[in-house]
């Protein structure tokens, strides 16, 4: 597994139509949760606020949320 420096970083690996998928979802996120801090962990890019994470799996077929505990 790579080590990403950020989220940026994560999304380029990906063919553009994904890009622009994840690059959505991340915009959703960012106008709900504004606060919410950007990293990566567990390899994903991850979204916290309050300390709770929500990742984003991004893989060949397939885009989906993981939240964390």
């Amino acid at each position: 597994m790579k080590n990403y420096e950020d989220i940026d970083e994560h999304i380029a690996q990906f063919p553009e139509e994904a890009q622009t998928i994840l690059e959505r979802i991340r915009k959703v996120v960012r106008d709900m949760a504004p606060d919410a801090k950007e990293a990566i962990s567990c390899g994903m890019p991850t979204f916290r606020l309050n300390g709770d994470p929500l990742h984003l799996a991004a893989y060949e077929h397939q885009i989906g949320p993981c939240p964390g505990a």
